[in-house]
Formats: C-alpha cells, structure tokens, sequence
C-alpha cells in the first residue's frame, strides 16, 4: 500500500473534522449513491458533477457555465461531491478535506453499469439533470458509457493512485472493495448517531 493512503481504520477518530468530502473512481463504482449515504450522514449537500456537467438531451454544458456552477457548489462550508472532471478538480479539491478514492476492478464497474443502464432503461429513471439512459446508447452507441469504460479504466486507476504521493493533494482515503464503503458508512453512522440519555 502506498505510504500517504489512508485506509477506513486510519479515519475511524477523524470523521467529526471532516466536513468536504470528493469522491472519485472508475464509472459504475458507485460514487454518487455513497455521496449521498454520507451526505445525509453528514447532514451536508450531495453534489453530482454529472448534473452540473450535462443539459437535457445529452449535450455537455459550455465549459465556463461548468466550471463557474461547480465554483458556487463548492462554496458553503458542507458538502460531499461526486465526479471525476479533472478540470473541476483545482476548484473541488482545493476546497475538500478528503477525498475518497473507490479503486475498484474494471469487471466490477462494466458489471454494475450494465445491471444500471438495463434498469434505468426499463423504468425511465432521469439521470444527469433530466436525461435518460437506453439500451442502445449503452450497447450500440460509439458514446457507449461502456466503451468510455475501457478507455479509461486503467488510465484513471493509475492517475489517481499517482496522486497518493502528491503533498498537495488532500488526504486520499482508499478504497478497495464495496465491503470498505459499507465499513466506512458505518463508522459514520456510529459516530454522528443521536446518543440516548439515561
């Protein structure tokens, strides 16, 4: 393990301190559903860079309208932020008191997108600020979230873990497995509990 990652036992007396929180990892690793487990934990706002980043019908927001949203996102004293947008990053970053990193394998990202997409296609769920996700942008697009999947997967893996030896980065709590995020919310959860009066 590299010497500056921390790993959930390192944070177990810290959690009370920490107030801004970004989550990075591959897609499909589950970084917005922990945003908003330990932002309601947190009593902190859930930020999605995918809701500030898209407009209806797919199209990407112009970049300073982006970069100004997630400037103002960012600005209250709580928060917990999810997205990888290395061009956010000198704003999220700059501001967060840790940053959760889910490391997770590349069969396991390609395994929850699919079981999402299928899901999200057969119930119409909105995403991404009033979009909507369908078989064939997943599987037959050459936008396929997918295929954006393999791209990047092992690029970004080793981006991140680059960034464990960078003494300008917050501190990077590592993740390796979904059990470590179910051990992470619950540390949470015992700690920010209301306590009972005898």
């Amino acid at each position: 393990m590299p010497k500056s990652a921390l790993r959930p036992k390192d944070l177990n007396s810290q959690w009370q301190n920490i107030q801004r929180i970004v989550i990075v990892g591959p897609s499909g690793s589950g970084k917005t559903t922990l945003a908003k487990a330990l932002a309601q934990l947190l009593n902190a706002q859930a930020i999605d860079l995918d809701d500030l980043h898209w407009l209806p019908g797919w199209r990407s927001r112009d970049n300073q309208d982006f970069l100004e949203r997630v400037a103002q996102a960012v600005e209250p004293e709580t928060w917990v932020l999810s997205g990888n947008y290395q061009r956010t990053q000198h704003l999220s970053w700059s501001r967060a008191d840790l940053i959760i990193f889910l490391d997770f394998s590349l069969a396991l990202s390609l395994r929850r997108v699919i079981r999402r997409c299928i899901q999200r296609s057969l119930t119409r769920e909105p995403v991404c600020n009033g979009n909507y996700e369908s078989l064939r942008l997943t599987f037959l697009s050459k936008d396929s979230l997918l295929l954006w999947i393999l791209k990047v997967h092992k690029a970004q893996r080793q981006r991140y873990r680059a960034r464990f030896t960078d003494d300008s980065a917050p501190p990077i709590l590592w993740l390796r497995h979904p059990a470590e995020v179910n051990q992470v919310l619950e540390t949470v959860w015992l700690l920010k509990r209301p306590r009972q009066t005898i």
